[in-house]
């Protein structure tokens, strides 16, 4: 096994899961997706910056952009959370552990790819 790819397995494994810490992981309705659209924007600015492009995720996968992808995920995370299981409170969200909010949004994220991949599909080259 690839460097690389060893030191994301214990990172990329929570991805599949549809609840972590007792938060949903489900996809987003249009009215969320609407919502998290800023701070998607974000992440997909700091992956193509990163040199992610709709190719380079259909054949690498995300493994190879992680850093850039918690870099810009870390300061919208909580928004991310609220947004995407509102059953649960600010309290809740905010009093969540750090390991449990970063594996919570990577795997709503994960959940959501095909929004993000419009995303790079889109993007100016």
């Amino acid at each position: 096994m690839p460097a690389k790819k060893k030191e994301t397995a214990g990172l990329t494994s929570f991805m599949d899961q549809s609840e972590i810490g007792g938060f949903p992981v489900r996809e987003w309705n249009t009215q969320q997706f609407c919502q998290l659209y800023p701070s998607l924007k974000t992440i997909i600015d700091a992956l193509i910056e990163d040199g992610a492009t709709l190719e380079s995720f259909e054949s690498e996968g995300i493994e190879p952009h992680l850093p850039a992808l918690t870099n810009a995920l870390i300061p919208i995370m909580t928004t991310v959370i609220q947004v995407s299981c509102p059953e649960k409170t600010t309290e809740e969200c905010n009093e969540m552990r750090f390991p449990i909010a970063i594996a919570l949004t990577m795997s709503i994220l994960k959940k959501n790819m095909e929004h993000l991949t419009d995303f790079l599909g889109n993007a100016p080259s």
